[in-house]
């Protein structure tokens, strides 16, 4: 599959498959939209996502 993109979106893919250790783009894109569709279903139910971070403060994600 041929996908257009712009180049910041190649680079955003490229670092994090760079960081997730994905073997491809494909695999890439693969777990992020199965990311997101967890996160999208969850808020649909009411569920809300937040970032617990090291010093004890939490931080509510918006996404869509």
């Amino acid at each position: 599959m041929n996908l257009a993109m712009p180049h910041k979106t190649k680079q955003l893919i490229d670092d994090l498959q760079e960081r997730t250790g994905s073997g491809t783009m494909s695999e890439t894109i693969r777990r992020a939209l199965a990311l997101l569709d967890v996160i999208t279903a969850k808020q649909e139910e009411g569920g809300k996502l937040f970032v617990h971070w090291p010093n004890g403060t939490q931080s509510q994600v918006h996404i869509l």
